[in-house]
C-alpha cells in the first residue's frame, strides 16, 4: 500500500493533495473494523494546507465530525482552532490516529488503531510536515510507541528542549499536549498546552 510516489497517467508525479486523495480512497474502503463500520456515518481523513509544516494529531473523530466527515467540527474543534488562532498560525493541517468513530466516543481499541495505522502512516509520509502536535495520550502513544499505560504527564515532561524526536515514518519534531476535551473539562490544561507549543512558536518565529 505505498503510494509515497505514485504518477498520473500522463506520467508525472502527483502534487500532494492528489496524493492524500488517494489514501483517502483507501480509507473510505476500509472494512477492517467491523464495530466501526457499521456505526460510522463517514470516515474522517483531515482538514487544513496539505502543505504545512504543522500538523495536529487527534485520537479519534466525535459525532460531529462523523456526521460531517471533518476532524475537530465540534466544542473540542472549536477551542483547538482558538488555540492555534492565538498561536498565528496560518497554516497547519489536523487529523486523527483513527479514520473512523468508535462507537459511544470510547478510546480507539489497540486493534483499531493497528488496522488504521498504516493509513496513519501513509498520510503523514505524503504530508512531510516538520513538527507533530500529539493531543491526547492516545495520539501521543501512537505517534511515539510508549506503553498504552503511559500516563500523560510523562509525555509532557519526556521531552528533550521541548520536543520530543520522530524518525519513522518521517523525521519530524514532536510535542505531546493535552486533548482540547480535556481542556474543556479541566481549564488548567489551556495554560498547559499553550506553554507546550512554546518550543515550537519560538523555533518557527511566533513566539
Amino acid at each position: 500500500m505505498d503510494i509515497s510516489t505514485p504518477e498520473s497517467n500522463s506520467g508525472n508525479s502527483l502534487d500532494r493533495t492528489a496524493r492524500l486523495e488517494l489514501v483517502q480512497k483507501k480509507v473510505i474502503g476500509c472494512d477492517k473494523c467491523p464495530a466501526l463500520v457499521e456505526n460510522r456515518t463517514n470516515t474522517v481523513f483531515g482538514r487544513g494546507d496539505p502543505n504545512a509544516k504543522i500538523i495536529f494529531i487527534g485520537e479519534g473523530p466525535g459525532a460531529d465530525e462523523d456526521k460531517q466527515g471533518i476532524p475537530f467540527i465540534g466544542r473540542a474543534g472549536k477551542l483547538l482552532d482558538n488555540i492555534i488562532g492565538a498561536c498565528g498560525l496560518k497554516s497547519y493541517y489536523i487529523m486523527n490516529v483513527l479514520k473512523c468513530r468508535p462507537p459511544g466516543n470510547r478510546d480507539p481499541l489497540p486493534e483499531e488503531a493497528k488496522n488504521c495505522r498504516p493509513f496513519f502512516d501513509l498520510q503523514l509520509k505524503v504530508l512531510s510536515p516538520e513538527y507533530l502536535i500529539c493531543l491526547g495520550k492516545v495520539a501521543a502513544s501512537t505517534v511515539l510507541s510508549y506503553p498504552a499505560s503511559t500516563p500523560m504527564y510523562v509525555y509532557r515532561e519526556d521531552a528533550h528542549e521541548g520536543f520530543h524526536q520522530l524518525k519513522k515514518p518521517i523525521r519530524a519534531k514532536v510535542i505531546a499536549t493535552w486533548h482540547p476535551a480535556y481542556a474543556l473539562r479541566n481549564p488548567q490544561a489551556k495554560k498547559d498546552m499553550w506553554e507546550d507549543l512554546q518550543p515550537m512558536l519560538r523555533e518557527i518565529g511566533n513566539a
